[in-house]
């Protein structure tokens, strides 16, 4: 029994020495810093979806403003100076920025690639768009934002949560409205009509808009492990998951 032990002692080991030498990437001159993290393939991936900001923010003290982490396989470049963002921008034609928001939009947001390569096209997006985000389309979504942005401010001062300076602040109070405005611009109201002035309906509705506010701070909490690739569930916050209800 002592022998197997052994063997398989003296296996595990040659396997982590194996992946110290073959599987760890060593920086090469002209490189940014370079960290691997202690867990083979995983990297960084368990620091980097507890706490995304402060895992930043320590690395950023560490090795600077650029620097590159291993995280779930794959070897992911920080820039966190803003004003160096436009430098790197100049050199987009380095870049495959496409593939990038491909894959991105697909670990986000879980549907199906819709990468060219993959036998997927994007024309129907595209003409989406054009109909109705550009040209004539344009101006109607222009004045329905700006009414609902009128109207959710009203709604907000007038209700039963004015108390907003004291309790919520400034920005909690301008991340509800614009919240709500464009909510209800992109998805239109609950109301049959315009003449519909129910208060149930509209505290109603008003419910579901919030609830909707909540679900997305809690999704935006977990966005960056979701593009890193990583479960949600990795994350130092156990979320429930749209669907998974």
């Amino acid at each position: 029994m002592l022998t197997i032990s052994l063997i398989w002692g003296l296996v595990v080991a040659l396997c982590c020495f194996f992946w110290l030498i073959v599987g760890i990437r060593r920086r090469q001159p002209g490189e940014p810093p370079l960290e691997n993290g202690l867990i083979p393939y995983l990297g960084c991936a368990l620091q980097f979806g507890a706490n995304p900001l402060e895992f930043l923010r320590s690395r950023q003290k560490k090795y600077g403003d650029v620097f590159t982490c291993k995280i779930a396989g794959t070897f992911v470049h920080f820039v966190t100076d803003p004003f160096s963002f436009n430098a790197v921008m100049r050199h987009g034609r380095h870049f495959d920025w496409q593939k990038f928001h491909y894959a991105t939009s697909a670990k986000a947001f879980g549907h199906s690639s819709m990468n060219p390569v993959d036998g997927r096209t994007t024309e129907n997006i595209h003409e989406t768009f054009n109909k109705t985000m550009q040209g004539d389309a344009l101006d109607a979504i222009i004045t329905a934002m700006m009414e609902n942005l009128q109207h959710a401010m009203m709604q907000t001062i007038s209700s039963k949560t004015s108390e907003w300076k004291k309790n919520d602040g400034l920005y909690a109070f301008c991340y509800r409205v614009m919240f709500e405005s464009s909510y209800l611009t992109l998805f239109g109201k609950e109301l049959n009509d315009n003449n519909d002035k129910s208060l149930a309906r509209q505290e109603a509705q008003r419910a579901l808009i919030l609830n909707a506010i909540e679900n997305f701070k809690e999704f935006d909490k977990i966005f960056p492990a979701l593009v890193a690739g990583l479960s949600p569930y990795m994350s130092s916050n156990q979320l429930t998951m749209p669907g998974r209800n």
